[in-house]
């Protein structure tokens, strides 16, 4: 697997939002209903829809978000098994949660360290040593 960074909108077709989201200087991870993982939230970016709309989106129906401020940081490639997929990384600073919404993450977890049990560890991991640092028991987002 290979994983690519690149400048901000340098790439076209990009299928993916990421967010990694902070709140009170932990790290949000949520855990889909079907796995025992956690990840980062993201998804597809709907027909219609920027890469901002998406993480917007995202961060909402995955985490129950309701006040953020969103940053983006940059596009990205992954090739494994032969595959290419693209999407875009964006940074979360989250003000304020509402309910979760009834869609497909059981719950969120706020975390103080990267965990094991990451649902992609060797690509979401790799965005998440990219751009938070650990201050303590809070992370911080590196400077861009």
């Amino acid at each position: 697997m290979q994983i690519k960074f690149y400048n901000q909108n340098a790439l076209d077709k990009k299928k993916y939002s990421i967010i990694i989201p902070l709140y009170e200087g932990k790290l949000v991870l949520v855990k889909h209903e079907k796995r025992d993982t956690l990840e980062l939230p993201g998804g597809h970016i709907e027909k219609g829809e920027t890469a901002e709309m998406a993480a917007k989106r995202e961060l909402y129906e995955e985490s129950g978000a309701t006040s953020f401020e969103l940053t983006y940081l940059c596009d990205y490639s992954v090739e494994k098994n032969g595959d290419l997929g693209y999407g875009s990384v964006f940074m979360a600073a989250i003000n304020k949660f509402g309910n979760l919404p009834n869609f497909e993450m059981e719950d969120k977890f706020l975390v103080g360290e990267i965990p094991e049990n990451l649902t992609y560890p060797e690509i979401q991991g790799e965005f998440i040593r990219k751009y938070l640092v650990k201050n303590g028991e809070n992370f911080e987002f590196k400077e861009i």
